[in-house]
């Protein structure tokens, strides 16, 4: 006959070793599980539209004797100033929808 091993258990009758040999015998299955439920959600995060995008420039120190930095810390002023939501919040903060040399002709 061959002999038994003793059976180890934690006070709630669980038999930790042989949970963690099912654990390691099937270690490649659930790796590969692991990474596939990884990539699946990568997949269908991406494919959700942004709700809210953001964009941010820091122009700190421009040189004056560098045009080319200058002309593209304007054409950053320039896209901001574009900006319909910052357009709408100037008008309303003026109060330029009343004024009748920037109100509407109709």
């Amino acid at each position: 006959m061959t002999e038994s091993q003793p059976v180890t258990t934690t006070r709630g009758g669980i038999d930790v070793p042989s949970i963690a040999a099912a654990v390691g015998r099937s270690f490649g299955v659930l790796l590969v599980i692991a990474a596939l439920v990884a990539g699946l959600a990568f997949v269908v995060f991406d494919r959700v539209p942004a709700m809210y995008f953001s964009e941010a420039r820091l122009v700190v120190g421009i040189d004056e004797s560098d045009p080319g930095r200058r002309a593209k810390a304007m054409a950053g002023e320039v896209q901001l100033v574009r900006s319909q939501d910052i357009a709408q919040s100037v008008v309303t903060a003026l109060m330029l929808a009343a004024s009748p040399e920037y109100g509407t002709t109709g």
